[in-house]
């Protein structure tokens, strides 16, 4: 092969510049990886805005571990389970359409269990939150 000033075949110099290639598309590979798993572990961490106090706005993410919303033919509350991040069981209670509720608040969402679910509810003790006020809701 004829060889360049510098002593290098051209066979030489594009296997360097192959190899420099793969490096460097390599490097961007494993970066965007390393970014997708720490996006995928801070999105499914719970958010929690105030303690579980009675009255205190709360708003979080889970599981959907159970669903019972035959309680809402009756004028009853409809029942989802939740278990955050931390393994909290979390109760939410979806006031029926009889209710004083804001209607915008009690829509009933297309989620099912196993889902990932955000919640944004009423504090009813340490461990329930009511869907009931403009802004709450589950989706």
């Amino acid at each position: 092969m004829k060889k360049n000033q510098e002593g290098f075949s051209l066979f030489e110099v594009l296997m360097l510049l192959a190899i420099i290639a793969i490096v460097v598309v390599s490097g961007v590979y494993a970066l965007n990886r390393i970014k997708q798993k720490h996006n995928d572990s801070t999105a499914s961490k719970p958010v929690i805005s105030a303690e579980f106090e009675k009255g205190a706005t709360i708003t979080t993410t889970g599981t959907l571990d159970y669903i019972d919303l035959s309680p809402m033919q009756v004028d009853g509350s409809g029942i989802y389970k939740v278990k955050t991040i931390s393994q909290k069981e979390v109760t939410v209670s979806l006031s029926s359409g009889e209710s004083t509720c804001d209607r915008s608040a009690i829509t009933i969402p297309n989620i099912k269990v196993g889902d990932t679910v955000q919640i944004k509810g009423i504090a009813i003790d340490a461990a329930s939150l009511s869907i009931c006020q403009a802004g709450t809701y589950i989706k």
